[in-house]
Formats: structure tokens, sequence, C-alpha cells
């Protein structure tokens, strides 16, 4: 098999370069075995997506066993008990009611990809953009990408 990913170093960081499409990524490492190792990963990756979905499914169990089984119906009901206002509480609950949350209410986090967002984000109705959840919730990195990527299709279309 041919290699695909050249290591080098810049600096003190070691940098993996894809031979198919010249592109450049820090590993954000400087020690040269942990930047082998991920090359190697990386290598790996490329020939084995199922495998490598079932091993990140493992890895991402144990670090918060609820998130392989979390779906974004229970995203949004606590988004919705987060609200201070009732009037905010009342306006997210109506939201995620609506129909283009459908698409991905049994669906669950870790099984979202980007069409699914844009299916969502096509959605006629929608009035407010989502409001911002804490951190600390693990909710809000993927609310925000909803919420981005339904604010990018409504200006589109």
């Amino acid at each position: 098999m041919k290699q695909r990913f050249w290591l080098f170093k810049r600096g003190n960081v070691y940098y993996v370069q894809d031979s198919e499409t010249g592109k450049q990524q820090s590993l954000d490492v400087t020690d040269k075995l942990e930047a082998q190792r991920l090359r190697a990963a990386k290598e790996e990756a490329i020939g084995q997506k199922t495998l490598n979905l079932a091993v990140g499914r493992a890895y991402l169990a144990a670090s918060d066993p609820s998130l392989v089984t979390r779906t974004w119906n229970m995203v949004m009901e606590k988004l919705c008990a987060r609200a201070k206002k009732d009037t905010s509480r009342e306006r997210n609950v109506r939201e995620m009611a609506s129909r283009p949350f459908d698409f991905i209410r049994r669906k669950k986090l870790i099984e979202t990809t980007a069409e699914d967002f844009a299916r969502v984000g096509s959605g006629k109705g929608l009035h407010q953009p989502l409001s911002a959840v804490p951190a600390q919730s693990g909710i809000g990195p993927w609310l925000a990408a909803l919420a981005s990527a339904r604010s990018r299709v409504l200006a589109q279309g």
C-alpha cells in the first residue's frame, strides 16, 4: 500500500502532508513517536472506514457513555428546559416542534451528517436562531453547527 501521508517537522511541531491533495496539516505535537503514531492512524483511517467508525464510537462511549445513544430530541428538550425566560422557552419549544426538525429528531448525534443540517436548515418557517447553550452541557457545539448550517441555507434561498 502506497504511503499517503508524509511526516515532516517545521520548527518544533510535526506536520503531515497528503500526497494526493498536497494539503498540509499540523499534528500539534512535538514528540516524534507521537507524530508517527498520528500519521499511522491517518493512514489506517483511509483504508478502514467502517472499522474506524466502530472504534470511534468505542472511544466516545469511554469518555461519555450517553453520547453514543443521545438523540437530537434529547438535545432539543434540554435546550428548551434551559431557557431562563418563559417567552424564550415557549419560542424554543415552538421552534423545536416545527417540521424541519423532524428530519433529525430521532437521529443520534454521532450519526448526524452535514446533509442532515442542510435539510433542517432549508426548512421554511424557522424564525429565530437557536439559543446559545453553555459549552459544559456538551451540546453547544452541535447546536452551533446546526444554527450555522441553517443560517447559510436560509441566506442562499
